[in-house]
């Protein structure tokens, strides 16, 4: 018996468009591709720069440290001679923005909030209130985040990671826009106890004010534990 022939390959239909159009076509879309990542990253840079508020809290900050550093010296200079006066200056001036951040939060999250009633709203409405806390966050981090390479006591692993993990959910919450009514919270809110540990970290690194206000250290250390508390218990209960 004779064995069947072998079907011949059926030959692919001929393309409709030659090669020099489909390379013209693919470069047509990576240009488009590429001008909408332009344009989203200028979106997202004129979120966050546009209206001056982050550069003008970076240029604050910077400006009152190094205000504050001769100052100091001058006003405490047996006080500040062992320790030196770089921890003082940066509390003092850390003290500013965490204030504004916790007055604003705790503002907004009281009386400013009512529009945000389901979840989606939550997750994906916008407030000016949070843009505020989160361009004041953002500043204050980064900042935070580039002057403690000066100084061994603030430069620890752990701290550079929180610095940056938080300037960069400020900037995500900031840019997306996403979750702006957690943002009045965790952002805002929970920075009231962060004031009184200023007071806590001063007397820390400077034992001499320790000793002579014992009351000082004492009713910081208090504040900041219940302001802690209050905060991270019962107020988290009503997210």
């Amino acid at each position: 018996t004779k064995c069947a022939p072998h079907p011949k390959p059926k030959r692919a239909p001929p393309s409709l468009v030659s090669p020099s159009c489909a390379r013209v076509v693919c470069r047509h879309r990576r240009n488009i591709m590429a001008s909408n990542a332009t344009a989203a990253s200028a979106a997202a840079y004129e979120l966050v720069w546009g209206d001056g508020v982050v550069g003008t809290w970076l240029l604050g900050m910077t400006v009152a440290f190094l205000t504050l550093m001769p100052l100091s010296h001058a006003l405490f200079p047996k006080s500040l001679k062992k320790e030196g006066a770089f921890l003082l200056c940066f509390e003092l001036v850390a003290a500013v923005p965490l204030a504004y951040c916790g007055f604003v939060g705790a503002d907004a999250w009281l009386y400013r909030l009512d529009d945000f009633t389901d979840s989606a709203q939550r997750l994906y409405g916008t407030s000016p209130h949070a843009v505020r806390i989160l361009q004041c966050n953002f500043s204050f981090q980064a900042w935070d985040f580039f002057i403690s390479f000066f100084h061994k006591e603030l430069r620890s692993p752990e701290m550079l990671a929180h610095h940056s993990l938080a300037a960069m959910l400020c900037y995500w919450a900031l840019t997306m826009p996403y979750m702006h009514y957690y943002a009045v919270y965790f952002m805002g809110v929970v920075e009231i106890s962060s004031v009184p540990l200023v007071l806590v970290d001063i007397c820390k690194y400077y034992p001499e004010l320790q000793r002579r206000f014992p009351a000082l250290d004492l009713g910081a250390k208090v504040a900041f534990g219940l302001l802690f508390l209050a905060a991270g218990g019962p107020g988290e209960a009503t997210l």
